[in-house]
């Protein structure tokens, strides 16, 4: 049988290089969701399909692939 180990992610404090690891991962998730609102703000031809929320816009598929 194998043992359950807890993750030191999901419980108590990080070791400072977890922790350092951990913040540096979400700076660059951020970074890329802002650099993807950019890209949509930069694009006049979403606008219409950003404002309406369809989903199902081709162009806004496009876009996203």
């Amino acid at each position: 049988m194998s043992e359950h180990t807890k993750s030191v992610f999901l419980y108590g404090k990080p070791t400072r290089i977890k922790l350092d690891e951990l913040l540096k991962i979400q700076k660059l998730y951020t970074q890329l969701i802002n650099t993807y609102i950019e890209l949509l703000l930069n694009n006049r031809n979403l606008y219409l399909s950003i404002f309406l929320n369809d989903k199902k816009d081709s162009i806004a598929r496009q876009f996203e692939k």
